[in-house]
Order: C-alpha cells, then structure tokens, then sequence
C-alpha cells in the first residue's frame, strides 16, 4: 500500500492545481494503513524470533528495525507538516522524500531476504514479482508522462512569454516611430519658425526701400 501511496502523492500532484488536496488526502489513506500494516508484520517476526531459538537472521532484522524507525519518522509527518509559507517547508520536504524512498527500496529489499530465507512456494515469489513489476512499469510510464506534462507546461509558458515578448515590441516599436516623427516634426517646425523670422529684417528692407521710392517718385512729380 505504502508504493501506491507513493504514486499517488507524486503522480497526482503533476495533474496540476485541480488534484489539490485530493492527492494529500489519497496519500495518508494509502500510507497510514500500510505502515500500520508494516508493524504487524515487524511485530509478528519478532515474536516468531524470539520462539526460534538458535536461528539468526541479523540482516533481515537490522533491515526490519531501520524500516521501523524511518516509517515511524515518516508517517510523523501527518501530526509535523509545516505550512506551505513555513520557512522550513523545504528542509521538510527534502527530509519527507528522503525517509519515504528509503522505506520503499528497503521494504522492496527485506522481502526478497525474507523469501530467501523462508523459500516459500514458488507461487508466492512468482505473484510478488508480478506486483512489484507491475509497480515498477506503472512508476516508469507514470514519471515519463510527468517529465512530458512538465515539458509540455514549460513550452507553453515559454511561448506565452515570447508572444507577450514580441506584442510589447510593438507597442515599444510603435510608440518610437511616434516620437521620431514627433521630433521630426518638431524641429521642422522650429527651423520654418527660425526661417521665417530670419527672412522679416529683408521683408522690412523691402518695405522701406519701396516707401522711400515712392517718395521720391512723389518729390519728383512736384
């Protein structure tokens, strides 16, 4: 139960916002009862230890004590799970991941020793390995269709931002060929202003020369 709570916390989260909270709560359904599980199995080889006397399995046990302890930390994160905006929120999560695949490649291990130790009927092995390789191709199709979805996500946010990219080079494009021929024209108009006030002390020349013709032509009359 403990892998499927595995899949579904990692799997169901790439589905994006609309899989929230429903993959935490798929989560701790699958992950609680099957460390519960876990316990019992713990508790009843240690019991079978203690009435074999004589026999020994150091590695089996080690192994079983340590998945106690990790799955114990574990599942402790149901009651010390920070807020999302917890500065330590990261720290927690890397620390979640770490024990959580831990107990799953450990648990994955300690049967196959429990089967070498024990050599149950071959059906048992045969339909565990069908289990856990059913798990294990589940798990590889489900993380390639993550990595395409987070691909698929990057391009199109990508994409989004060249598209706004290129419309605010337009507008930055246009807005500039707006102010040049703004200034353009601005300094036609000032040099016409500057060329029309040059040319008023010759409009005046011309004005006063043909006043004093006239004046003369006047004189000459009388």
């Amino acid at each position: 139960m403990m892998p499927l709570g595995f899949m579904a916390a990692r799997y169901l989260k790439a589905v994006g916002p609309r899989a929230d909270p429903l993959w935490f709560y798929v989560h701790i359904t699958l992950q609680l009862p099957g460390y519960l599980l876990g316990m019992a199995g713990g508790a009843t080889g240690l019991y079978l230890g203690i009435k074999s006397a004589g026999v020994h399995h150091p590695c089996h046990k080690g192994i079983g004590i340590t998945l106690f302890c990790l799955g114990l930390l574990h599942i402790s994160a149901l009651f010390l799970r920070p807020a999302k905006d917890h500065k330590y929120k990261n720290l927690w999560n890397w620390f979640h991941h770490l024990t959580g695949y831990t107990v799953l490649l450990l648990s994955f291990t300690n049967i196959w020793v429990g089967f070498y130790i024990l050599k149950p009927a071959k059906t048992w092995i045969i339909v565990y390995g069908v289990i856990s390789g059913a798990m294990i191709v589940s798990t590889i199709v489900l993380e390639v269709w993550k990595r395409l979805t987070q691909d698929g996500n990057t391009i199109g946010a990508n994409e989004a931002s060249a598209t706004s990219t290129r419309e605010d080079n337009k507008v930055l494009g246009k807005q500039g060929k707006d102010n040049a021929f703004s200034y353009v024209g601005h300094h036609l108009s000032f040099f016409c202003n500057a060329a029309k006030l040059q040319s008023l002390p010759f409009q005046f020349f011309n004005l006063s020369t043909a006043r004093v013709l006239e004046e003369k032509d006047f004189l000459h009359v009388f």
